[in-house]
């Protein structure tokens, strides 16, 4: 049975989601309900991806703003067909020589001392390639998938500031952000640094001085690091609208694909954080065009004396918005959302709870993507009235009245479904006539 769940949206989410509709490269807002603090806001959730070689052949590309809209990025996919200038070899894997780091692979980075420090890396948005930032994700042993951040002055200890110990990624804390630059020294090495974003922020002392930085040996690429291609949304194929020739007694038309983003599992809560290391670093999230059946009629003639009945009165209430956990019909769970995570929540088949979170980016994000062509969310709920007469040849059998849906289905790597968001588009509705 399905039911009718309520909206996500400032107004239903008030003091718990961030106020981030206005589309800036750097936004002064207020953080939760309950702080008076002012934070300045990196907008984070959705990339897409670009093959390495792509920008070893056209570097001019890395100074390329984002192009996606708010919260929006490019994730560098490292290819088979990077450059052999671009990397060198060495004993534990290949060494990156340049600028930008690939987010399919794992990278070593070896300090000055005995140790080596397996990480994962991820641009920041809203920021071009060529700025160098980055969060830098523990890719193994304890505080596994916790992000590195800079410690401040308070940190110090007897005679130095001590290193923060890893935590869960709060993509909008400058303290979690770090610039890469490099240098080649006389003996023509590439050597890198690491400084806080923040001016009082000190980094973690392995990635102070980096002699080397090394992609990690592994064939095949593990499940978990693969990225599919994602080229974002296609304006064009969306402006179409899917085919609207298809028999009445379908529910919906066949889904088109009109866009498709890579989500990092940082901002996805799907269970256990090690399990999502394990199993998934990246989630694919598409947004889908589909037209759902919303009032049917059938011109029963034994019942009208074999008088055509040429007219016909819609009177429907459609939601404007429906979620789905793993295909079961969910609901905001307001319970737990606070000013960074959206929980949604749904009953499984035995009784038992399930739950999963996207961080308020993400929702903004959507948000944004629907309503800059033409949704609208002023209610949880939009009654259709309206009469709709047959003008053509004979009789009619059976008529249909459509709704445009927009939805974004999230899944992991392997296929797996994760959750779907259903866009109402009540502006956009059509009738066919059988």
């Amino acid at each position: 049975m399905s039911c009718i769940c309520p909206r996500f949206s400032t107004k239903l989410l008030d003091g718990l989601l961030i106020k981030l509709y206005k589309y800036k490269n750097s936004t002064i807002t207020k953080l939760g309900k309950n702080t008076n603090k002012i934070k300045r806001v990196e907008h984070t959730s959705m990339y897409v991806t670009r093959p390495l070689s792509l920008y070893k052949k056209s570097p001019e590309l890395l100074q390329s703003p984002t192009i996606e809209g708010p919260y929006s990025g490019y994730l560098v996919v490292h290819d088979e067909d990077t450059t052999p200038t671009c990397l060198g070899l060495s004993h534990g894997g290949v060494s990156l020589i340049e600028l930008p780091f690939p987010s399919n692979k794992l990278l070593n980075i070896k300090d000055y001392g005995p140790f080596q420090h397996l990480v994962f890396v991820v641009p920041i948005l809203d920021q071009p390639l060529s700025s160098n930032r980055y969060y830098v994700i523990k890719a193994h042993k304890k505080h596994k998938g916790e992000a590195y951040s800079c410690s401040k002055e308070e940190n110090r200890g007897m005679s130095s500031i001590d290193d923060n110990k890893p935590r869960h990624l709060f993509p909008n804390n400058i303290y979690h952000q770090f610039e890469f630059s490099q240098t080649i020294t006389c003996n023509n090495n590439n050597t890198f640094t690491a400084k806080s974003i923040a001016s009082d922020g000190h980094v973690p002392r392995f990635l102070r001085n980096i002699p080397s930085i090394q992609i990690h040996k592994s064939t095949p690429i593990p499940n978990n690091l693969i990225l599919n291609s994602a080229k974002g949304l296609d304006k064009v194929l969306r402006s179409r609208y899917p085919s609207f020739d298809f028999p009445i007694t379908r529910v919906s038309s066949d889904a088109v694909c009109v866009g498709k983003w890579v989500c990092p599992f940082m901002f996805i809560f799907d269970g256990e954080l090690g399990y999502q290391v394990k199993n998934s670093m990246y989630y694919e999230m598409s947004l889908e065009q589909t037209w759902e059946r919303i009032f049917t009629s059938d011109n029963n003639l034994a019942n009208n004396n074999n008088h055509n009945n040429n007219k016909v009165m819609i009177d429907v209430v459609v939601p404007i918005q429906e979620f789905k956990i793993g295909g079961k019909d969910g609901v905001i769970d307001s319970r737990k959302c606070d000013g960074n995570v959206v929980w949604f929540r749904t009953i499984g088949s035995v009784g038992e709870e399930r739950s999963v979170g996207l961080s308020t980016m993400i929702v903004e994000r959507m948000i944004w993507e629907q309503k800059r062509v033409g949704w609208v969310n002023n209610e949880k709920q939009v009654r259709v009235v309206r009469e709709e007469e047959y003008g053509g040849i004979g009789w009619w059998v059976r008529f249909g009245c459509f709704v445009l849906v927009e939805r974004f289905v999230l899944r992991r790597m392997d296929g797996s479904l994760v959750f779907t968001c259903d866009f109402k588009h009540t502006q956009e509705i059509r009738t066919k006539w059988e």
